[in-house]
């Protein structure tokens, strides 16, 4: 991104002072609040001031009630990898105070950069019924809360929903989506999904062992495996211990050979994980166009909140 000098009058010097008065009674940033995805971009100003829930730079408003704004110098380098570990529609704005451009941000971060004006660095603020601000040592356990929920997995098959096993797919995950697990948990595909009609599940294509060898054959929640699958590569993904999987011995459209996960609740085949993170997981599915896609957040709020879906 291309940045460009821009002059600056004052920036409220009272602020410090309002920093200092709130940072003690600040609430913690509450890391499910929505975030308008929005980016920040350098442009020429005159002036930076706030104005109610307003940053205004020049003729641009950055809001901090949507996203909280974070002032750092060329002091601040160590806070750069906390920044970005946040994810990008929850990244604060970022504003360095400096003489001259800054050389020290990664490439690709958007930031505005002024001289100095004589706000302290480092100190994180945004708006929510008042003006919200945390300073110095403060800052940092702050930007780790707002890395929550942390994206650490994600898996996804190719699954039309044309077909009656693709609606079965689709189906199981909605019946898995939403599943929280504590750190130790266990995860049990067959304690989630219930193929059954009443359920919602139609015939759709098993895998049987016949006399003749194994064949393709239409059987209620036949497609459930595509859903396994996509979980699998999920957990796999985010580092999760694995304690029961199998595979198909035929080959899938879905999957490499090796690749693929199998359930079968008449055969006991089930699949399993434990949650062997230090933290609350969330499981997350959708189907999505022609694929049907797993993601799994951990959690700093146990309450379970994802806003990044």
């Amino acid at each position: 991104m291309m940045v460009r000098n821009f002059r600056i009058q004052p920036l409220l010097r009272g602020l410090v002072v309002l920093l200092m008065g709130v940072v003690l009674a600040a609430l913690p940033y509450r890391a499910q609040l929505h975030i308008q995805a929005h980016q920040a971009t350098a442009v020429a100003a005159d002036n930076v001031a706030i104005v109610g829930s307003y940053i205004q730079v020049g003729n641009q408003r950055l809001d901090i009630q949507s996203r909280p704004a974070l002032f750092i110098d060329a002091d601040c380098r160590d806070l750069i990898p906390d920044i970005m570990a946040i994810p990008e529609i929850r990244r604060p704005y970022i504003i360095v105070n400096a003489e001259t451009p800054p050389d020290f941000l990664p490439p690709g971060l958007s930031f505005f950069w002024s001289p100095q004006t004589g706000t302290r660095s480092p100190a994180l603020i945004w708006y929510d019924q008042k003006l919200i601000g945390y300073m110095y040592a403060a800052v940092e356990p702050q930007l780790y809360n707002m890395r929550y929920p942390m994206l650490v997995g994600e898996g996804e098959v190719a699954n039309r929903t044309e077909d009656g096993g693709g609606q079965n797919a689709a189906r199981a995950a909605q019946q898995i989506s939403g599943t929280i697990l504590a750190p130790g948990e266990i995860f049990s595909f067959y304690d989630h999904v219930t193929p059954s009609s009443k359920d919602g599940y139609v015939e759709g294509m098993t895998l049987f062992n016949t006399e003749e060898g194994p064949q393709w054959q239409p059987d209620l929640g036949g497609g459930i495996c595509k859903t396994a699958t996509a979980l699998h590569f999920a957990v796999e993904q985010a580092g999760l211990e694995v304690l029961e999987r199998h595979h198909h011995t035929e080959a899938v459209t879905y999957a490499e050979s090796g690749q693929d996960t199998a359930v079968a609740r008449s055969a006991g085949w089930d699949y399993q994980f434990r949650n062997s993170a230090d933290k609350t997981i969330k499981i997350v599915a959708a189907q999505n166009g022609d694929k049907l896609e797993f993601r799994i957040y951990e959690l700093l709020d146990p309450s379970g909140k994802v806003a990044d879906r």
